[in-house]
């Protein structure tokens, strides 16, 4: 099926629509706002230029609100959008459920699905239902009346209920007590940020790849990532390089059998998506907990989508190529092109 995707030269006339937060920057970081910026402007540059090989009738858009236009589908065949995140609430799923509006075929992840991957209470909770353990957690809100202490010990982990990229995680993230929680919690809801609070479970980070490959699910192999913050947190400024301290790396055989079966039962859970990234922790006396997953995890080639990828002889432009081509036959536009 991929050799008939690839030799299919009318692929090259799909009309593509490419969008991101700088996905019209051509890679151009001297226009960054700040450091962290930088990172993502090389990111979507990266794509754009694989992107613009595989499509020369390619456009891309920095504007979500490209996609409120009522003749969108007369001008596209397909829509790549890397944003996970707007500014306004539960924004992870605009793009997808916009799209479903028009029946535009798009990358990723249908909206229900998106919805819980985003929501780390949702994800956790199929976590539980499909036998694969999990931390336990509490929610706060700005609906909540009182921030009343969870019916779990410490220490605690404090993050916001949704988000990606470890974004408004940092050190603080790990309470080692309850003040300490109540302290960030506060934090991030004075920024109107719902919190989800965890049992921290302290070890090593794993992060397990899975590609749809034309509906022969591919694991991709195990990823270590190992912090030396306490607790083993990995922060949104490690995420992004712009701290160090993070290390990754191919992880052992015996670590990837323990994990590669919880992911390929929450990938065949959420099927169809494109890829996912399941994210999990092992303490150190061997037990593993799943954090989250993502439909829609860094590609970047600094990544350890990438890093795990090239590790079995799959360089970046052919992971790239791999996930979307193997999109465009999920969305049946192959049909479009014998």
């Amino acid at each position: 099926m991929e050799g008939q995707i690839l030799d299919a030269t009318k692929i090259k006339d799909l009309k593509v629509l490419y969008l991101a937060k700088y996905a019209d920057y051509g890679g151009d970081q001297s226009k960054a706002p700040t450091e962290q910026d930088k990172i993502v402007i090389k990111y979507n540059g990266e794509i754009a230029s694989v992107l613009s090989e595989l499509f020369p009738k390619l456009t891309c858009s920095s504007k979500p609100s490209t996609v409120l236009d009522k003749d969108l589908k007369k001008k596209y065949d397909y829509v790549l959008s890397l944003y996970n995140r707007m500014p306004f609430r539960n924004s992870e799923i605009f793009v997808s459920a916009v799209l479903e509006y028009h029946d535009v075929s798009y990358f990723g992840a249908r909206p229900n699905i998106r919805a819980i991957a985003e929501d780390k209470v949702y994800s956790k909770i199929m976590a539980k239902h499909i036998g694969v353990p999990t931390p336990d957690w509490h929610t706060y809100d700005k609906y909540s009346r009182n921030i009343s202490e969870p019916p779990f010990p410490g220490p605690f982990f404090v993050k916001p209920r949704f988000g990606a990229a470890s974004e408004n995680i940092t050190t603080e993230s790990f309470c080692e007590d309850w003040y300490d929680a109540q302290t960030q919690i506060n934090m991030l809801m004075k920024k109107g940020i719902e919190v989800i609070v965890e049992e921290a479970v302290c070890g090593t980070a794993f992060s397990q790849p899975i590609l749809w490959n034309y509906g022969m699910p591919l694991l991709l192999p195990l990823i270590k990532e190992k912090s030396n913050n306490i607790g083993g947190i990995i922060t949104n400024d490690q995420k992004r390089k712009v701290t160090g301290g993070l290390q990754r790396e191919v992880a052992c055989k015996h670590d990837s059998d323990l994990l590669s079966k919880y992911t390929e039962r929450i990938f065949n859970f959420i099927d169809p998506t494109d890829y996912i990234r399941a994210d999990y922790m092992i303490t150190d006396d061997g037990q593993p907990f799943f954090l989250e997953f993502n439909v829609c995890a860094n590609l970047g080639s600094h990544a350890a989508i990438a890093l795990s990828a090239d590790s079995v002889g799959i360089s970046h432009r052919d992971l790239i190529r791999n996930i979307v081509y193997s999109s465009i036959f999920r969305n049946n536009i192959s049909k479009l092109l014998f």
